[in-house]
């Protein structure tokens, strides 16, 4: 068969977009065997079976079949040609052979000077227009570190300048750049004077430039052109006196120069602003520094007691004991949590006093006196225990009937106790009024057994009044008259006996 030049272009480009996936991919030129194809996908050979598969060929075009996503910004999928340099038929010397095989070895030899060409193409090259010239490379030893540079005369290539000199010319490219500008061609010109080329002379030295490259920094000109206004330039030649250089040297020394890097963090800014707003305080301190120091002497924190340079009234915090010390002239000793109570002459808990295993006493037979506030009592055991307030105790309970025990004299070896009665045998609030005279309170059970009645206590009826005589029946004893206490012993009356002639009769029994 026939090969087409226009099909034999040994290269075809794809471009996969960002986040997008192509799987199929079109050889669009003339290729007899899959190893005859190279695939790169942005600039990184694949494997074929591992990462594509191929299809067509045999002297035809075909698909490259594999899984693309577009990378950031896109990706590129290159497939070229590059057909093995061998010979892959060979004809008999006489009789018949085999054309089909002819054109297929025939068509191999120009798919590979199309791959050569494309090769070529691709290379270095001289015009066909240009004079013949050698495009010998220099001798390895003698292009060692340089750069590929052609004779002005000849155009022979050669090597040139050093790669560190070509790349510190790029590294102050910028800075030549902003000095092509017209202002600067111009400025230029006024620094072309004697008197100007001959302070330049004086500038050349290597240092002095080493200086300058570092001044040539679009940053460092930016600032320069900012401090080329007027009001900076006078304030420049009042910094420009003696005295003022002198200090500004004084200034520029790296151990300065590397206090103030630390002094611009910004946290330490803003400490210096807070500082500054508080200048009256620190002048105040700075007044008063030997008192700041006497305080750094007198308090300390430690884990464990100071043994020297101690003053009675040190203070110290014992990390190891998690506690406030005083030094007195005894030694050390916790200080109190109150301080000194009797120089308080309100002094108030901020939280619950628990006294441990200690108590609350008084010296020399004083009174300990607690005294609320107006309508407030003094509460024990809160609201379920005993209220003490102006002229009445109040005994409360948690569930159970309250009670009150008076010991005997003996060592407390006996008690009386008054009991409140229980909750059903209540019908309202009682209230006992003791006797307004001196005596004895007496028990019902302490009431004689045997008398009157089965040693019933006998009452006095409604009925008694006034001059009444007295009857006792069975544990009353109830008020009778003039009449009933006739009719009770069987007398009569005056009249009765007169009209009887009675002088005496006594009914008995």
């Amino acid at each position: 068969m026939s090969i087409s030049v226009s099909n034999n272009t040994p290269r075809v480009s794809y471009a996969v977009s960002e986040g997008a996936t192509q799987t199929s991919f079109t050889v669009n030129f003339e290729f007899f065997a899959d190893a005859d194809l190279r695939v790169f996908v942005d600039n990184t050979l694949k494997t074929i079976t591992t990462h594509y598969t191929v299809s067509g060929g045999n002297g035809s075009t075909g698909t490259v079949t594999m899984s693309v996503t577009g990378a950031s910004g896109g990706s590129t999928v290159i497939i070229v040609r590059a057909i093995a340099l061998e010979r892959t038929t060979d004809f008999p010397t006489s009789g018949a052979f085999n054309i089909s095989s002819l054109n297929t070895e025939l068509d191999r030899i120009i798919a590979i000077h199309a791959d050569v060409d494309d090769t070529a193409d691709r290379g270095l090259r001289l015009q066909e227009s240009d004079d013949a010239v050698t495009t010998t490379l220099p001798l390895k030893d003698t292009r060692k570190g340089t750069v590929l540079a052609f004779n002005a005369t000849t155009g022979v290539p050669e090597a040139g300048p050093t790669i560190t000199a070509v790349q510190s010319v790029a590294n102050v490219a910028t800075s030549i750049n902003l000095l092509g500008t017209s202002a600067v061609v111009e400025d230029m010109g006024l620094l072309a004077t004697t008197a100007v080329i001959e302070d330049m002379g004086l500038l050349g030295t290597s240092s002095n430039i080493s200086a300058m490259a570092l001044l040539g920094t679009s940053t460092v000109i930016a600032d320069m052109a900012l401090l080329g206004t007027s009001a900076i330039v006078e304030d420049m030649g009042f910094l420009g006196t003696s005295a003022n250089v002198t200090a500004m040297a004084n200034l520029g020394t790296s151990t300065v120069v590397g206090h103030m890097a630390a002094l611009n963090a910004s946290g330490v800014i803003s400490n210096i602003s807070s500082v500054a707003t508080d200048i009256t305080n620190v002048n105040t301190v700075a007044t008063n520094l030997s008192s700041v120091n006497d305080f750094a002497a007198r308090y300390r924190v430690a884990s464990s007691e100071p043994s020297s340079s101690l003053d009675v009234g040190d203070l110290v915090f014992d990390t190891t004991a998690n506690q406030l010390k005083v030094y007195k002239s005894g030694g050390w000793e916790a200080a109190s949590a109150f301080g000194n109570l009797s120089s308080d002459s309100s002094p108030e808990l901020g939280g619950n006093l628990d006294v441990v295993t200690h108590s609350i006493v008084s010296a020399s037979n004083r009174n300990i006196s607690l005294t609320p506030n107006g309508s407030g009592v003094v509460q024990i055991d809160g609201t379920t225990g005993v209220d003490i307030s102006q002229g009445a105790i109040s005994i409360k309970n948690g569930g159970s009937q309250s009670y009150v025990r008076f010991y005997c004299e003996s060592s407390n070896q006996h008690y009386a106790q008054l009991t409140a009665p229980a909750h059903a045998n209540f019908s309202g609030n009682i209230s006992v009024v003791l006797p307004a005279t001196a005596g004895t309170l007496a028990l019902t059970s302490q009431i004689p057994t045997s008398g009157v009645s089965s040693g019933n206590v006998a009452t006095f009826t409604s009925g008694v009044a006034d001059d009444d005589f007295l009857r006792v029946n069975g544990t009353s004893i109830e008020g009778r008259s003039a009449s009933e206490l006739l009719s009770d012993i069987g007398a009569t009356t005056e009249a009765t006996a007169e009209a009887n002639s009675v002088a005496l009769a006594i009914a008995l029994g």
